[in-house]
């Protein structure tokens, strides 16, 4: 006998769930345009798609954002608008987040984090605003439901962002949870000195697809290996991660599950490696190869402790292809004069081993550009506070 639908689940499918939404995807600087190519090439059911400032926005439901989620590999997090009004006091702003039914959005104990963020507005003391915001929802919550616990749990924590600019107020609800770079698969060692987000888009501007082969010889964490792995396999980088949706009230779990199986069943594995890590220290080449064992996309990947000054492409693949490189530094090497002398060793191998190769390499500075004895292009990104370039081009 099918379960009687509740007064309250009708309320979340008529004002959420049959509705559309909209949804704002923040983007690194220099990956917009990339994220939005990704965005139209999915299989969402938008009204409209527009690139403004920080991001994508678009409208769609709310099986849209799951799968967004599940596939983007660029961005780094979704937001769904939940509504905007005008407030220039914390009388109306109590007022305003009084009457927002947070019930339809939050389950009763939940873990809450308010990000605030004001310009030219009256109301622009952040920690007062955040106070107010939880303290509505606290007792709007406390009203609906018998019992209300608002906590801080890292693990399942809801992000509500609050934007003020010129007293207007946008409510907007993290759908990501943990910032989409994070693919869950790397978890056991090292932080990676390069964001999965990054080296996506670094292999995007480089033209990578499967057909060709990947030679990633300063692998370190193996950042461009493993996603160059999901690409040529078509695995989703959310596959192995949960989403702060899934706490949701609304949040259709056997919708889930259907985009889920589709994304599997699209899945295309090989045997036959392609992508050739390598390093110098054994200990990143260890902890690589073991972070990715018992992965279906591992068998793509061959890792090997060998230095890249030492060792021809024509020994790893008869095929040409794209070689990558982040090279140690600033912090990770020393002084600007010993990365010069880095660069220009990795430009004059490549002259000497790797003609008709495609090559990217991340530089600290757009100058070194006039440095590379091959034609390239520049594509500039942030990355942890620094402004860096990404340089490819065809040996």
């Amino acid at each position: 006998m099918k379960k009687k639908t509740t007064a309250f689940e009708k309320r979340i499918k008529r004002q959420v769930t049959s509705r559309k939404q909209r949804f704002f995807v923040s983007v690194t600087p220099g990956l917009t345009k990339l994220c939005f190519n990704e965005l139209k090439s999915l299989d969402l059911s938008y009204d409209e798609i527009s690139i403004t400032s920080g991001g994508v926005e678009f409208s769609g439901f709310l099986h849209d954002c799951y799968l967004a989620n599940l596939h983007l590999r660029t961005a780094s997090r979704i937001l769904m608008r939940i509504t905007d009004f005008k407030a220039s006091n914390f009388r109306t702003l109590d007022k305003k987040i009084l009457n927002i039914p947070w019930e339809l959005y939050l389950k009763p104990e939940v873990s809450l984090q308010i990000s605030v963020s004001c310009k030219s507005s009256r109301l622009y003391h952040s920690g007062g605003i955040s106070e107010h915001v939880e303290d509505g929802i606290h007792k709007r919550l406390s009203a609906i439901f018998k019992e209300t616990r608002i906590g801080f749990d890292k693990k399942n924590l809801q992000i509500i962002f609050v934007r003020i600019i010129d007293d207007r107020v946008t409510i907007s609800f993290d759908s990501s949870g943990e910032s989409l770079y994070k693919r869950n698969i790397k978890t056991s060692w090292s932080t990676s000195p390069l964001r999965e987000t990054l080296a996506c888009a670094a292999l995007q501007f480089s033209g990578y697809t499967k057909d060709i082969p990947l030679i990633d010889p300063m692998c370190s964490a193996g950042t461009f290996s493993l996603e160059s792995a999901l690409i040529a396999t078509n695995t989703p980088p959310g596959l192995y991660r949960s989403f702060a949706f899934m706490n949701w009230p609304c949040f259709k779990q056997t919708r889930y599950k259907q985009i889920l199986r589709k994304a599997k069943q699209e899945i295309i594995l090989s045997k036959t490696p392609s992508i050739f890590a390598s390093d110098k220290d054994i200990k990143s080449t260890s902890s690589f190869s073991k972070a990715i064992k018992g992965y279906d996309f591992s068998e793509l990947i061959n890792i090997q402790t060998r230095d890249f000054f030492e060792f021809l492409p024509e020994k790893l693949t008869d095929k040409k292809g794209l070689v990558v490189f982040n090279p140690p530094y600033g912090l990770r090497l020393g002084s600007v004069k010993e990365s010069e002398k880095i660069f220009l060793s990795i430009m004059d191998k490549l002259g000497k081993d790797y003609k008709g190769w495609r090559f990217g390499i991340i530089v600290p500075q757009k100058k070194m550009i006039k440095k590379i004895p091959f034609k390239a292009g520049s594509h500039p990104f942030l990355h942890g506070g620094l402004e860096l370039y990404y340089l490819t081009g065809r040996v």
